[in-house]
């Protein structure tokens, strides 16, 4: 061939390439996810991990340093539960308006129902307060109970209390001369800012999270309240929880929470965590908040997925070089968890290398616990139903480092939903743990892992362990749309299939909650995955047309070389 006639071709060759491979760049780059920075997770986990803005090039920081704004409770038993963000409608049967400044989301639901009195000039009337728990991953437990506190604006005072006891019983004396009635000194409770406890020791102010027991996820309160003759009803101001430093909305009118009630004055005073401030929105303030970091070990990859430095709180000072500032952008050097989970198989792995510089700024997580998830005995043929259709086991541990027991401990973990619906407790841990499915209608779904009865608490300085078997012919048979029982062992699956029934980057949660709370994930970068295998299937192969263009490209040029 001739010079004029190879350089078209060579030109040719030459740009296909470097489009392919600027392609293929582009792909590459969406899928480890170094683009720009996706919109910060919701509450609630609502939200799937993205990356954050100014990550370090080598180890990005993760997305949960974006705090949740605002979210939606998920399902509860697969019917969707009222939304309870500020995003949301109405909660539970109350027509309330959600907008509020104060929460940044409705944990605790306060129904106040007031009963009519008898007549106009009545000094008396009835009210049926429910305190109701509506975190579906979290209860409130004894240590943290429900102490209703608020303010009488009209000298109303309580004359009896069903259910609850007031902590204070000041003198009566100052509501004898506004009453005129003597007997008013027999009133429980004169105080203008009472405080209402349970009276139920052995709940002693606790509620169960939703999931695991509904009727314990709600107190009932009655009351008999005195006002002056002719006054209207009005509800209380200042309303207070005093359950894991939660703050509480002012009432809003609403319907009754009771469908057999003929209260016709019904009030809803929504509790939660405080609301973010600027602030709390700048990544350290994030850290601080958290209480807890997650790690990812898989038998197909010996590459970690480690808690990082400083997870939770970026003053911890247990660190590779004390002088040096903690690198959040660096693995934490502390992983008790991780070695506890792979144990003498630890030597077998490694960690993603850092640079000197993120070695130096090495420190513990600061976190009071850490959860391991491993993925190990991958089945070819469990069950004798063909290669690449056995299924896995996930193992988990979670470490307890507070000086404090973790009651009704429960742990929330969100998958593709083909795991969720192919997840199992293994015969192994079925004695002591149990779980159960949220938001089935969605791709993604969370898995509520708790213990069962004698295995609810995890102790001070403790940890449990735990198996779930993933069974592969039941994601396939979910895929197929067909029962699991009727798939022929001899079956070819298509490579979209086998894609779907193997174990890799889907056998791990996206997002993770511990006691309701958002624990750090590692970024998807370092999720264990099978070799050669990137997070997001590309169907034109780019690299691969690439590299054919290429071996094009250097064939051309050696011919040019031996041009006579």
């Amino acid at each position: 061939m001739s010079m004029n006639g190879l350089l078209p071709v060579l030109a040719a060759s030459a740009a296909i390439y470097f489009c392919l491979c600027s392609e293929w760049a582009t792909l590459v780059d969406g899928q480890s996810g170094s683009g720009s920075a996706e919109t910060p997770s919701s509450g609630w986990g609502s939200g799937a991990p993205g990356t954050s803005v100014g990550a370090p090039a080598s180890i990005p920081l993760n997305a949960s340093d974006s705090p949740p704004l605002v979210g939606s409770m998920p399902a509860v038993n697969g019917t969707p539960a009222a939304a309870v963000s500020s995003t949301s409608a109405a909660v539970g049967s109350s027509s309330i308006d959600p907008t509020s400044s104060r929460l940044r989301h409705q944990d605790i639901l306060v129904h106040w129902d007031a009963a009519p009195p008898q007549s106009h000039n009545s000094i008396e009337y009835k009210v049926k307060v429910s305190i109701e728990n509506r975190n579906p991953y979290a209860g409130v437990s004894k240590t943290d109970g429900w102490e209703l506190g608020f303010t009488w604006d009209h000298d109303e005072f309580i004359w009896t209390c069903d259910g609850c006891e007031a902590t204070t019983k000041p003198d009566c004396s100052n509501l004898v001369q506004i009453y005129g009635m003597g007997n008013i000194s027999l009133a429980h409770t004169c105080d203008r800012n009472p405080i209402l406890v349970d009276i139920d020791k052995n709940r002693n102010g606790s509620l169960t999270s939703p999931l695991l027991n509904p009727g314990g996820a709600i107190a009932e309160l009655s009351l008999s309240i005195g006002k002056k003759m002719g006054d209207n009803i009005y509800p209380p101001s200042n309303f207070s929880i005093a359950a894991r430093g939660f703050v509480c909305d002012v009432p809003r009118q609403s319907s009754s929470s009771s469908s057999s009630s003929s209260s016709s004055s019904s009030w809803t005073i929504a509790c939660g965590p405080p609301a973010l401030t600027a602030e709390d929105l700048e990544p350290s303030s994030v850290r601080q908040r958290r209480t807890c970091c997650v790690s990812f070990s898989a038998v197909f990859n010996r590459t970690l997925a480690p808690c990082r430095s400083c997870a939770c709180s970026l003053t911890s000072r247990i660190c590779t070089a004390p002088s040096s500032p903690c690198d959040p952008s660096s693995f934490s050097s502390s992983q008790p968890a991780m070695d506890a989970a792979l144990g003498k198989s630890q030597k077998d792995y490694s960690i993603p290398s850092m640079s000197k510089n993120q070695e130096k700024g090495r420190c513990e997580t600061g976190c009071g616990r850490q959860i391991h998830f491993h993925v190990g005995n991958v089945a070819e043929d469990r069950d004798g139903i063909g290669p690449d259709r056995g299924g896995w086991t996930l193992q988990v541990r979670i470490e307890n480092f507070e000086n404090s027991v973790v009651e009704d401990w429960m742990l929330a973990a969100r998958f593709d939903r083909q795991v969720t619906d192919a997840t199992a407790v293994s015969p192994s841990s079925s004695g002591s743990v149990n779980f159960t499915v949220t938001r089935r209608d969605l791709e993604e779904q969370f898995l509520a892992f708790f213990g069962k009865q004698g295995n609810e608490f995890l102790r001070q300085k403790g940890a449990i362990t735990f198996e779930v078997d993933v069974n592969a012919t039941m994601i396939l048979a979910g895929m197929l749309g067909v029962p699991a029982e009727i798939i022929h062992p001899e079956k070819k699956l298509t490579e979209n299939e086998t894609y779907a029934v193997r174990a890799d980057q889907k056998a791990f949660p996206t997002q993770v909650l511990f006691m309701g709370e958002e624990c750090d994930v590692p970024h998807p970068m370092y999720v264990p995955s099978l070799p050669n295998h990137s997070p997001t299937p590309v169907t034109f192969s780019a690299n691969r047309a690439a590299t054919i263009s290429f071996a094009l490209l250097s064939s051309l040029i050696a011919s040019l070389l031996h041009l006579p």
